[in-house]
């Protein structure tokens, strides 16, 4: 933006280069309208709470009961 001011030679070449970049920066960007795709949707609803699948071996039994948890 300043060399544009620097290039001007005359007061005036630099007034309308001042209004051409005020107006430029005052317009606010128009909204842009974008689809709504599968990122802002929700894919799934968990209605109640789900328990852990847990397989019941020898060897994780044997585990719990090495950590007291049994």
């Amino acid at each position: 933006m300043l060399k544009a001011f620097d290039k001007a030679s005359t007061v005036k070449e630099a007034k309308v280069i001042f209004e051409t970049l005020n107006e430029g920066l005052s317009t606010k960007p128009e909204a842009i309208a974008r689809p709504k795709g599968s990122a802002s949707k929700a894919t799934g609803v968990i209605t109640e709470a789900k328990k852990p699948i847990i397989e019941s071996n020898d060897v994780y039994n044997r585990m719990r009961k090495l950590a007291g948890l049994i």
